[in-house]
Protein backbone atom coordinates (compact mmCIF):
# COMPACT_ATOMS: atom_id res chain seq x y z
CA UNK A 1 0.00 0.00 0.00
CA UNK A 2 1.63 3.21 -1.02
CA UNK A 3 1.85 5.83 0.58
CA UNK A 4 -1.55 8.01 -0.28
CA UNK A 5 -4.01 4.78 0.62
CA UNK A 6 -1.97 4.90 4.14
CA UNK A 7 -3.26 8.13 4.52
CA UNK A 8 -6.46 7.97 3.50
CA UNK A 9 -7.07 4.80 5.76
CA UNK A 10 -5.74 6.86 8.55
CA UNK A 11 -7.97 9.69 7.81
CA UNK A 12 -10.94 7.34 7.61
CA UNK A 13 -9.99 5.62 10.71
CA UNK A 14 -9.91 9.04 12.94
CA UNK A 15 -12.76 10.17 11.08
CA UNK A 16 -14.72 6.99 12.28
CA UNK A 17 -13.66 7.36 15.63
CA UNK A 18 -14.50 10.99 15.87
CA UNK A 19 -18.17 9.72 14.59
CA UNK A 20 -18.62 6.69 17.04
CA UNK A 21 -17.59 9.45 19.60
CA UNK A 22 -20.77 11.92 18.66
CA UNK A 23 -22.71 8.85 18.13
CA UNK A 24 -22.36 7.20 21.55
CA UNK A 25 -22.88 10.81 23.15
CA UNK A 26 -26.25 11.15 21.67
CA UNK A 27 -28.07 8.06 22.21
CA UNK A 28 -26.08 7.35 25.44
CA UNK A 29 -28.95 6.67 27.18
CA UNK A 30 -30.36 3.99 24.81
CA UNK A 31 -26.91 1.78 24.61
CA UNK A 32 -26.84 2.18 28.58
CA UNK A 33 -23.35 4.59 28.66
CA UNK A 34 -25.19 7.48 30.38
CA UNK A 35 -22.85 6.13 33.57
CA UNK A 36 -19.54 5.62 31.52
CA UNK A 37 -16.53 8.19 32.47
CA UNK A 38 -16.78 11.00 30.50
CA UNK A 39 -19.55 10.46 28.43
CA UNK A 40 -21.73 10.60 31.70
CA UNK A 41 -20.13 13.94 32.72
CA UNK A 42 -20.46 15.47 29.00
CA UNK A 43 -23.99 14.50 28.00
CA UNK A 44 -25.36 16.59 31.04
CA UNK A 45 -24.43 19.37 28.99
CA UNK A 46 -26.14 19.02 25.65
CA UNK A 47 -26.48 22.41 24.49
CA UNK A 48 -22.78 22.73 24.69
CA UNK A 49 -22.36 19.33 22.96
CA UNK A 50 -24.91 20.93 19.89
CA UNK A 51 -23.19 23.91 19.67
CA UNK A 52 -19.81 22.13 19.45
CA UNK A 53 -21.42 19.46 16.75
CA UNK A 54 -22.83 21.72 14.30
CA UNK A 55 -19.27 24.43 14.89
CA UNK A 56 -17.49 21.21 14.14
CA UNK A 57 -20.01 20.43 11.09
CA UNK A 58 -19.56 23.67 9.82
CA UNK A 59 -15.72 23.34 9.99
CA UNK A 60 -15.98 20.43 8.05
CA UNK A 61 -18.49 21.80 5.68
CA UNK A 62 -15.99 24.40 4.40
CA UNK A 63 -13.00 21.97 4.73
CA UNK A 64 -15.17 19.95 2.07
CA UNK A 65 -16.15 22.69 -0.07
CA UNK A 66 -12.03 23.97 -0.36
CA UNK A 67 -11.11 21.01 -1.13
CA UNK A 68 -13.48 19.66 -3.29
CA UNK A 69 -12.74 23.35 -5.32
CA UNK A 70 -8.63 22.93 -5.39
CA UNK A 71 -8.96 19.32 -6.26
CA UNK A 72 -11.29 20.40 -9.31
CA UNK A 73 -8.58 23.11 -10.05
CA UNK A 74 -5.53 20.46 -9.95
CA UNK A 75 -7.33 18.42 -12.78
CA UNK A 76 -8.32 21.08 -15.10
CA UNK A 77 -4.69 22.42 -15.18
CA UNK A 78 -3.16 19.36 -16.15
CA UNK A 79 -2.57 19.28 -19.84
CA UNK A 80 -3.93 15.26 -21.03
CA UNK A 81 -1.35 15.57 -24.01
CA UNK A 82 1.37 15.90 -21.68
CA UNK A 83 3.23 13.46 -19.15
CA UNK A 84 2.08 15.58 -16.25
CA UNK A 85 -1.52 13.99 -16.68
CA UNK A 86 -0.10 10.37 -14.77
CA UNK A 87 1.23 12.84 -12.07
CA UNK A 88 -1.52 12.04 -8.65
CA UNK A 89 -3.52 14.73 -7.10
CA UNK A 90 -2.72 15.21 -3.58
CA UNK A 91 -5.26 14.08 -1.52
CA UNK A 92 -7.66 16.95 0.19
CA UNK A 93 -10.47 13.66 1.41
CA UNK A 94 -13.32 15.65 0.34
CA UNK A 95 -15.63 12.25 0.89
CA UNK A 96 -14.09 12.13 4.51
CA UNK A 97 -14.79 15.41 5.43
CA UNK A 98 -18.39 15.30 3.68
CA UNK A 99 -19.07 12.37 6.11
CA UNK A 100 -17.93 14.44 8.73
CA UNK A 101 -20.27 17.07 8.50
CA UNK A 102 -23.20 15.41 7.60
CA UNK A 103 -22.09 13.45 11.06
CA UNK A 104 -21.68 16.37 12.88
CA UNK A 105 -24.70 18.13 11.88
CA UNK A 106 -26.99 14.91 12.98
CA UNK A 107 -24.96 14.50 15.97
CA UNK A 108 -26.10 18.29 17.08
CA UNK A 109 -29.87 17.96 16.00
CA UNK A 110 -29.92 14.72 18.22
CA UNK A 111 -28.92 16.86 21.49
CA UNK A 112 -31.20 19.92 19.94
CA UNK A 113 -34.38 17.27 19.57
CA UNK A 114 -33.45 16.09 23.30
CA UNK A 115 -33.63 19.49 24.78
CA UNK A 116 -36.72 20.28 22.84
CA UNK A 117 -38.65 17.28 23.40
CA UNK A 118 -37.87 18.28 27.51
CA UNK A 119 -39.02 21.67 26.76
CA UNK A 120 -36.95 25.30 25.94
CA UNK A 121 -40.06 27.51 26.52
CA UNK A 122 -38.27 30.80 26.94
CA UNK A 123 -41.30 31.54 29.46
CA UNK A 124 -39.94 29.54 31.93
CA UNK A 125 -37.12 31.96 32.24
CA UNK A 126 -38.34 34.35 34.58
CA UNK A 127 -37.18 36.58 37.64
CA UNK A 128 -38.74 36.72 40.73
CA UNK A 129 -40.71 39.97 40.07
CA UNK A 130 -42.10 38.54 37.62
CA UNK A 131 -43.48 35.87 39.50
CA UNK A 132 -45.21 38.50 41.56
CA UNK A 133 -47.56 38.22 39.13
CA UNK A 134 -48.36 35.07 39.12
CA UNK A 135 -50.55 33.77 41.65
CA UNK A 136 -51.74 30.63 42.71
CA UNK A 137 -55.03 29.97 42.12
CA UNK A 138 -57.86 27.68 44.08
CA UNK A 139 -56.51 24.56 44.35
CA UNK A 140 -52.68 24.80 43.73
CA UNK A 141 -49.38 24.14 45.71
CA UNK A 142 -45.82 25.90 44.57
CA UNK A 143 -42.87 24.02 45.54
CA UNK A 144 -39.49 25.75 45.31
CA UNK A 145 -36.04 24.03 45.41
CA UNK A 146 -32.46 26.09 45.07
CA UNK A 147 -29.18 24.65 46.32
CA UNK A 148 -28.34 27.87 48.15
CA UNK A 149 -24.14 26.42 47.72
CA UNK A 150 -23.57 26.16 51.88
CA UNK A 151 -25.78 29.41 52.46
CA UNK A 152 -23.76 31.42 50.04
CA UNK A 153 -27.58 33.21 49.02
CA UNK A 154 -28.49 35.64 51.97
CA UNK A 155 -31.39 34.30 53.88
CA UNK A 156 -32.98 38.08 52.87
CA UNK A 157 -32.74 37.04 49.14
CA UNK A 158 -34.12 33.02 49.51
CA UNK A 159 -37.08 34.76 51.35
CA UNK A 160 -37.97 37.11 48.97
CA UNK A 161 -38.07 34.55 46.41
CA UNK A 162 -40.43 32.29 48.51
CA UNK A 163 -42.77 35.24 48.77
CA UNK A 164 -42.66 36.18 45.19
CA UNK A 165 -43.27 32.58 44.11
CA UNK A 166 -46.11 32.04 46.48
CA UNK A 167 -44.08 28.87 47.79
CA UNK A 168 -45.82 26.54 50.20
CA UNK A 169 -42.60 24.00 50.42
CA UNK A 170 -39.02 24.59 50.08
CA UNK A 171 -36.69 22.52 49.38
CA UNK A 172 -33.21 23.84 50.56
CA UNK A 173 -29.80 21.49 49.33
CA UNK A 174 -26.93 22.59 50.66
CA UNK A 175 -28.50 25.29 53.51
CA UNK A 176 -27.42 24.45 57.13
CA UNK A 177 -30.44 24.33 59.78
CA UNK A 178 -29.36 27.88 61.71
CA UNK A 179 -29.95 29.24 58.03
CA UNK A 180 -33.18 27.81 57.58
CA UNK A 181 -34.59 29.43 60.95
CA UNK A 182 -33.68 32.47 60.01
CA UNK A 183 -35.25 32.25 56.67
CA UNK A 184 -38.57 31.28 58.89
CA UNK A 185 -38.53 33.70 61.12
CA UNK A 186 -37.58 36.20 58.35
CA UNK A 187 -41.42 34.85 56.68
CA UNK A 188 -42.82 34.85 60.04
CA UNK A 189 -42.08 39.15 60.22
CA UNK A 190 -44.14 39.08 56.97
CA UNK A 191 -46.80 37.25 58.56
CA UNK A 192 -46.20 33.78 56.71
CA UNK A 193 -45.87 30.89 58.66
CA UNK A 194 -43.72 28.08 58.24
CA UNK A 195 -41.60 24.84 59.92
CA UNK A 196 -38.83 23.84 59.45
CA UNK A 197 -37.73 19.98 59.01
CA UNK A 198 -35.58 18.87 60.40
CA UNK A 199 -36.10 20.18 63.84
CA UNK A 200 -32.44 20.15 64.67
CA UNK A 201 -28.83 20.12 63.32
CA UNK A 202 -27.33 16.64 62.19
CA UNK A 203 -30.40 15.05 60.99
CA UNK A 204 -29.31 15.93 57.41
CA UNK A 205 -26.06 16.55 55.12
CA UNK A 206 -27.27 20.02 55.53
CA UNK A 207 -30.75 19.56 53.37
CA UNK A 208 -33.31 21.58 54.55
CA UNK A 209 -37.27 22.21 54.59
CA UNK A 210 -40.00 24.72 54.94
CA UNK A 211 -43.20 23.56 55.12
CA UNK A 212 -46.19 26.65 54.77
CA UNK A 213 -48.55 26.09 57.87
CA UNK A 214 -51.15 26.36 55.95
CA UNK A 215 -50.59 22.84 54.63
CA UNK A 216 -51.39 21.36 58.06
CA UNK A 217 -49.13 20.11 60.95
CA UNK A 218 -45.97 18.08 59.58
CA UNK A 219 -43.27 16.48 61.74
CA UNK A 220 -39.47 15.57 60.45
CA UNK A 221 -39.45 11.85 59.32
CA UNK A 222 -35.74 11.86 59.71
CA UNK A 223 -33.35 11.50 56.88
CA UNK A 224 -33.89 8.23 54.62
CA UNK A 225 -30.60 8.33 53.11
CA UNK A 226 -27.40 10.90 52.96
CA UNK A 227 -27.99 14.07 52.21
CA UNK A 228 -32.17 14.38 52.41
CA UNK A 229 -34.40 15.53 54.44
CA UNK A 230 -38.16 14.12 54.95
CA UNK A 231 -41.42 15.66 56.69
CA UNK A 232 -44.56 13.82 57.19
CA UNK A 233 -48.29 15.27 58.07
CA UNK A 234 -49.44 14.78 61.12
CA UNK A 235 -52.70 14.24 59.39
CA UNK A 236 -53.25 13.69 55.35
CA UNK A 237 -50.96 15.74 53.93
CA UNK A 238 -48.05 14.73 50.95
CA UNK A 239 -44.85 13.30 52.38
CA UNK A 240 -42.43 15.43 51.53
CA UNK A 241 -38.82 14.54 50.74
CA UNK A 242 -35.72 16.91 49.49
CA UNK A 243 -32.58 15.29 48.65
CA UNK A 244 -28.94 16.31 47.81
CA UNK A 245 -26.88 13.49 45.57
CA UNK A 246 -23.63 12.74 45.52
CA UNK A 247 -21.86 14.40 42.52
CA UNK A 248 -19.96 12.30 39.85
CA UNK A 249 -16.41 12.03 39.59
CA UNK A 250 -14.09 13.46 38.01
CA UNK A 251 -13.84 12.70 34.17
CA UNK A 252 -11.55 11.44 32.48
CA UNK A 253 -8.42 12.16 31.26
CA UNK A 254 -8.61 14.62 34.68
CA UNK A 255 -9.01 11.64 37.14
CA UNK A 256 -5.54 11.86 38.30
CA UNK A 257 -5.42 15.15 39.74
CA UNK A 258 -8.23 14.37 41.89
CA UNK A 259 -6.90 10.71 43.06
CA UNK A 260 -7.85 8.78 40.24
CA UNK A 261 -7.30 5.13 41.84
CA UNK A 262 -10.95 5.96 43.86
CA UNK A 263 -12.65 7.24 40.39
CA UNK A 264 -14.45 4.20 39.26
CA UNK A 265 -15.52 3.64 43.10
CA UNK A 266 -16.92 7.17 43.17
CA UNK A 267 -19.04 6.85 40.06
CA UNK A 268 -20.79 3.10 40.94
CA UNK A 269 -21.47 5.10 44.46
CA UNK A 270 -22.31 8.35 42.20
CA UNK A 271 -24.79 5.87 39.98
CA UNK A 272 -26.49 4.19 43.62
CA UNK A 273 -26.71 7.27 45.17
CA UNK A 274 -29.20 8.85 42.32
CA UNK A 275 -31.00 5.37 42.18
CA UNK A 276 -31.51 5.51 46.19
CA UNK A 277 -32.96 9.40 45.83
CA UNK A 278 -35.24 8.39 43.34
CA UNK A 279 -36.07 5.20 45.26
CA UNK A 280 -37.52 8.19 48.00
CA UNK A 281 -40.86 8.50 46.08
CA UNK A 282 -42.09 4.76 47.25
CA UNK A 283 -42.93 6.60 50.61
CA UNK A 284 -46.30 8.14 49.56
CA UNK A 285 -48.92 7.59 46.73
CA UNK A 286 -49.13 11.22 46.50
CA UNK A 287 -45.66 12.67 47.74
CA UNK A 288 -43.32 15.44 46.67
CA UNK A 289 -39.68 14.64 45.72
CA UNK A 290 -37.37 17.06 44.77
CA UNK A 291 -33.67 18.74 45.22
CA UNK A 292 -30.41 18.82 44.04
CA UNK A 293 -30.15 14.70 41.90
CA UNK A 294 -26.51 15.92 40.63
CA UNK A 295 -27.69 13.82 37.37
CA UNK A 296 -30.11 14.87 34.26
CA UNK A 297 -32.87 12.68 32.67
CA UNK A 298 -30.16 10.82 30.81
CA UNK A 299 -28.56 9.45 33.91
CA UNK A 300 -31.99 8.98 35.54
CA UNK A 301 -33.03 6.65 32.60
CA UNK A 302 -33.99 3.14 33.55
CA UNK A 303 -34.23 4.12 36.95
CA UNK A 304 -37.44 3.47 38.87
CA UNK A 305 -39.05 7.13 40.10
CA UNK A 306 -42.35 5.07 41.16
CA UNK A 307 -44.54 6.83 38.55
CA UNK A 308 -43.64 10.25 39.46
CA UNK A 309 -43.04 12.89 36.66
CA UNK A 310 -41.05 15.75 36.70
CA UNK A 311 -43.03 19.21 36.66
CA UNK A 312 -40.53 20.68 34.56
CA UNK A 313 -40.69 18.23 31.75
CA UNK A 314 -44.32 18.40 31.99
CA UNK A 315 -44.65 22.36 31.87
CA UNK A 316 -42.15 22.59 28.64
CA UNK A 317 -39.08 23.47 30.85
CA UNK A 318 -36.91 20.38 31.24
CA UNK A 319 -34.21 21.14 28.93
CA UNK A 320 -33.06 24.38 30.47
CA UNK A 321 -30.19 24.22 32.67
CA UNK A 322 -30.08 24.31 36.44
CA UNK A 323 -26.08 24.34 36.79
CA UNK A 324 -24.05 26.07 36.49
CA UNK A 325 -25.80 29.60 36.87
CA UNK A 326 -23.12 31.36 35.11
CA UNK A 327 -23.75 29.57 31.76
CA UNK A 328 -26.65 29.82 29.66
CA UNK A 329 -29.42 28.29 30.44
CA UNK A 330 -29.80 26.52 27.46
CA UNK A 331 -25.89 25.73 27.69
CA UNK A 332 -26.01 24.28 31.45
CA UNK A 333 -26.90 20.87 33.18
CA UNK A 334 -30.61 20.35 34.64
CA UNK A 335 -29.43 18.48 37.50
CA UNK A 336 -32.54 20.08 39.78
CA UNK A 337 -35.71 19.03 39.65
CA UNK A 338 -39.51 18.30 41.74
CA UNK A 339 -41.50 15.21 40.79
CA UNK A 340 -44.68 14.56 42.20
CA UNK A 341 -47.39 11.51 41.99
CA UNK A 342 -49.64 12.30 38.45
CA UNK A 343 -52.32 10.35 40.34
CA UNK A 344 -52.63 12.99 42.64
CA UNK A 345 -50.94 16.47 40.81
CA UNK A 346 -51.28 17.71 37.77
CA UNK A 347 -48.20 19.84 36.93
CA UNK A 348 -49.66 23.72 35.83
CA UNK A 349 -46.24 25.69 35.59
CA UNK A 350 -42.33 25.20 36.01
CA UNK A 351 -39.97 28.01 36.11
CA UNK A 352 -36.44 28.76 36.70
CA UNK A 353 -34.76 31.54 38.48
CA UNK A 354 -31.53 32.91 38.65
CA UNK A 355 -30.31 33.99 42.15
CA UNK A 356 -26.84 35.44 43.29
CA UNK A 357 -24.71 33.60 45.70
CA UNK A 358 -25.10 30.05 44.10
CA UNK A 359 -24.06 28.19 41.03
CA UNK A 360 -27.29 26.56 40.81
CA UNK A 361 -30.64 28.29 39.44
CA UNK A 362 -33.77 28.36 41.60
CA UNK A 363 -36.27 25.53 40.44
CA UNK A 364 -40.15 26.49 41.04
CA UNK A 365 -43.04 23.70 40.51
CA UNK A 366 -46.69 24.70 40.70
CA UNK A 367 -49.30 22.25 40.96
CA UNK A 368 -52.93 21.19 41.45
CA UNK A 369 -54.66 18.82 43.64
CA UNK A 370 -56.89 16.57 41.32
Amino acid sequence: MDSRRWLRALAWIGAGALILAALAMAIAPVVGLQHANPIGQLISFRGLLAVGSFAAALIAAVWFVGASLRRRRITNSINPRSRAKNRPVPPRFPAISLTLALAAAASGAAHLGVMSQRGLDPGALVTAEELTAIPEADGELTILTLNTQWANVPPEDVAALVRSASADVVLLPETPIINTIHIRDLLAHEGLEFSVHPERKGDSRDTSLLIAAGLGEYRSAGSPILGSARAESAAEGPLVTAIHALPPATPWPFTWIYGGDHHEEMRLEWVADMERSLALCGGSPWGILGGDFNGTRDHLAGMPTCGYVDVLAQTGAGGWGTWPDDLPAWMGAPIDRIYVDPAHWRPVAGWLVDMDGTDHRAVIARVAVL
